[in-house]
Order: structure tokens, then C-alpha cells, then sequence
């Protein structure tokens, strides 16, 4: 096992715990020595690599998680009194819930009720996220003609992985081998963010897109996209640690005021097989879309 993937093992590991206890009691808050023995590091280590590798401190990706179960709370329920929100996610009063709230939403959770239909697109993806401490990310900006994306469906996120099943991959595979890969690029795209590492009831498409129009008969859900600019971030080795490479790529979006996200959906393209890949080259990446 290289380093980055013995590094990549030890966040999951914090990650899941981390939301482990948001699910069973979002008062309590992981302790750094218990996430780092959890994970087999130091807890200087678990802490470093757990910043390189997802652009957050535990204790952000902690914050950041509760926050959005709050957010979820409130589009699910808007009747409810802000303050027993506040309670019962831990924060001490209806005003500290409200700054946190508003510097990672960019508006007040009363704004957020009044607007449900604002606060849903938050929900979609953080595209109006606040962060002001910049961090760096090795990353491409580049033009792309408009494409056509051939997708099929699969719900739910385990661990945060997409796709675990092996039968989508060789769905992939067939279509590849069916209409020529030359004219195909593998690919997953995601209109909505998952909730969590967890979260089964968020959609992930499947399939490839292509520049040129083709005739195919493998799906019947057809998602255009227009000519425009997009950040490429690259993964390198394992899938199921993309999550960890689109949790950095945002965060660097966040953090550099130059970047604004466009309406469209971010996606992920491949240039390996799960099932047969380089460790140490590059398998995928993770392109967001920008003005």
C-alpha cells in the first residue's frame, strides 16, 4: 500500500466516524485522540493528513456536516423554533447557530425559511458557500465545446462512494464497447450533493459523454452541456476516495474569490477501470463548472 493510500484509508476512517455520531446524537463531538486511534495515527498526523487530503480540519468537516443536517431540518420543517434547532445540533444559543449558520451559507437560517426554494439550492451543491482561508490544490482551468452526457441512474452513496456496484461498471463497459470508445469519455455526474457519507436517497448518474451526437440505444436520458470553463481537479489511485478529491476541489473554490460555480452539473470523468487501475497514475478527475 503507498503512503497516499494508507493516508486516504486513515480520513475515511475519521469521516465515517464522524458521521456516526452526528447520526446518533449531534451533541457529541469526536474527540481528536479517539478519530486518530480510530484511524492508527498520531493525533498531529490524523489531523495533517486529514486537511491535505479533503481541505478541511476534522473539526471544519465536523462543523460543516452539522450545519447541513441543520439546513436539511430546516427545508424538511419550517415550523420549527430556530432555538431548539440551535439546541440540538449544540450550539448554546439561537445566535451562535445563526453566525454559523450565515458564514457558511451566506444567509441567516430566517432567510433560509422565508426562502425555502434559495436554501434548497444550497442543498444541490455548495455553490454559495462562505470560507475565507485559502488553500491550494493542484487543478486546470479550461475551455470546453458543448457535449452530450448518456447516462443511466443509481441512488444512494455508500461511504461515500458512488456507484460501489461492480454491475456499473460493466454497464459502462458495454456502452464503451457498443458505440466506440473513441468518440466516448466514461463518466459520472451528480445535480445534487450527497448528505453525509451515507445518504441513499441522493441520485448519481452513470454513463459517458460524447462531443459528437451518436446513435445509441442505451439510455434514454440525454444531459446537455453547453460550451463553457471548467476546473479540473486530478485523483490519483483509488475510487473510493473520490469523495475526498471533490471535498478539496470545493473547498478550493471557496477559498479563492477568482472561481464562481455556474448552473450545471459538476461531474466526474474516468480514465481508468475500477476494476484495473495504476495506483499511482491518474484514474479520474473532477471537473466543476465556473463562469
Amino acid at each position: 500500500m503507498s503512503r497516499i493510500e494508507l493516508h486516504r484509508r486513515q480520513v475515511q476512517r475519521g469521516m465515517v466516524i464522524i458521521d456516526e455520531y452526528l447520526s446518533k446524537d449531534p451533541l457529541t463531538v469526536p474527540r481528536m485522540e479517539d478519530l486518530a486511534r480510530a484511524s492508527g495515527a498520531s493525533q498531529y498526523h490524523f489531523h495533517r493528513i486529514f486537511l491535505a487530503q479533503t481541505g478541511e480540519s476534522p473539526h471544519e468537516y465536523f462543523n460543516a456536516r452539522r450545519l447541513q443536517i441543520a439546513l436539511s431540518s430546516l427545508l424538511s420543517n419550517k415550523e420549527q423554533k430556530l432555538i431548539d434547532l440551535a439546541l440540538w445540533l449544540g450550539y448554546e444559543s439561537h445566535a451562535s447557530f445563526t453566525t454559523a449558520f450565515s458564514k457558511r451559507f451566506g444567509l441567516a437560517p430566517r432567510q433560509a425559511v422565508l426562502d425555502l426554494d434559495a436554501a434548497a439550492r444550497l442543498i444541490e451543491a455548495p455553490k454559495k458557500l462562505v470560507r475565507t482561508k485559502k488553500i491550494e490544490i493542484e487543478h486546470d482551468v479550461s475551455n470546453e465545446r458543448a457535449f452530450n452526457f448518456y447516462y443511466r441512474s443509481q441512488r444512494g452513496v455508500t461511504d461515500g462512494q458512488f456507484f460501489a456496484h461492480e454491475n456499473v461498471v460493466q454497464q459502462i463497459g458495454d456502452f464503451l464497447n457498443a458505440n466506440g470508445n473513441e468518440v466516448l469519455v466514461p463518466t459520472g455526474a451528480f445535480p445534487k450533493s450527497p448528505q453525509g457519507m451515507n445518504d441513499q436517497m441522493v441520485d448519481g448518474h452513470f454513463g459517458a459523454f460524447s462531443f459528437a451526437d451518436i446513435d445509441q440505444n442505451w439510455s434514454e436520458q440525454v444531459q446537455r452541456f453547453e460550451e463553457g470553463r471548467w476546473l479540473k481537479f486530478p485523483h490519483i489511485g483509488e475510487f473510493q476516495y473520490l469523495h475526498q478529491t471533490w471535498n478539496r476541489a470545493y473547498q478550493f473554490v471557496l477559498s479563492h474569490s477568482g472561481f464562481e460555480l455556474r448552473d450545471e452539473w459538476p461531474i466526474e470523468v474516468y480514465f481508468q477501470s475500477p476494476k484495473n487501475y495504476q495506483p499511482t497514475e491518474k484514474s479520474a478527475e473532477v471537473w466543476l463548472p465556473i463562469k
